[in-house]
This record gives C-alpha cells, structure tokens and sequence, in this order.
C-alpha cells in the first residue's frame, strides 16, 4: 500500500492535477441515520457532497424512498443510468423494510434460554 501511495503521489507531482482521498478504516460506514452515506460512496453523483437522502438541512423533510424517486425521474438520467446506483439503493430500502417488518416470537417459559442464547453470539458469527 505504501509502494502505491508513493506511485500516487509521484504521479501527481509529474503529471499535475488533483487526486481524491479515500477514507478508509477497521470499522465499517453506519448506513443507518448517515446521510453522508451514498455522497461518499458515489462522489460523482453527489459532486460537493450534497444531496444525500434524509438529510437534517432540507426544509421539508423527505423519506429516502420518495427521494430515491424524485432522483431517478430527473431529467439528467446519470443516477439512472449509474451502473450500480439503483441496485445500492433498492438494496437498502429492501434491508430497512425488512428489519420494520421483522421479530421473534418467543414463548414466555423459553424466553430467558432465547435471550442467553442470542447474546452469546459474538459480532463475528453475524
């Protein structure tokens, strides 16, 4: 990684221009409640890192399905022709509909064994 930084960077220096820094880490990108989420990952749909859905600064608040629609019926057909755009959105709509409409039933005298046995799952099993 540091042999291709130093290309990068050398590159660069040669060859002007500008360069995007990617941030990355151990952890992964909250996508819930993150309304910098798909600015970051499609940098060039979102140019200034604006516009993403459900974000706290827009005077009328707009869920990210309604958003998502209004998105794919502009004019400017680049969220629409995007390669993989449509296919990350419809993947997170379809995991937020999901968790809304899913639970557990447990009877009461199992309860306790339930509970014991979900919390012993480590992050890493999931």
């Amino acid at each position: 990684s540091n042999e291709l930084r130093a290309a990068a960077l050398r590159h660069v220096k040669q060859h002007g221009g500008g360069y995007v820094e990617i941030p990355h880490g151990p952890a992964p990108v909250n996508e819930y409640s993150n309304p910098d989420l798909f600015p970051m990952i499609y940098p060039t749909l979102f140019p200034y890192g604006l516009g993403g859905f459900e974000q706290s600064v827009r005077m009328s608040k707009i869920g990210m399905s309604r958003h998502a629609k209004h998105l794919f019926s502009l004019a400017d057909r680049r969220f629409q022709e995007h390669y993989s755009f449509l296919f990350s959105v419809f993947n997170v709509l379809q995991r937020r509909e999901l968790l809304l409409h899913t639970s557990l039933r447990v009877k009461r005298s199992n309860f306790h064994s339930a509970a014991r046995k979900f919390a012993s799952v480590s992050p890493e099993t999931v």
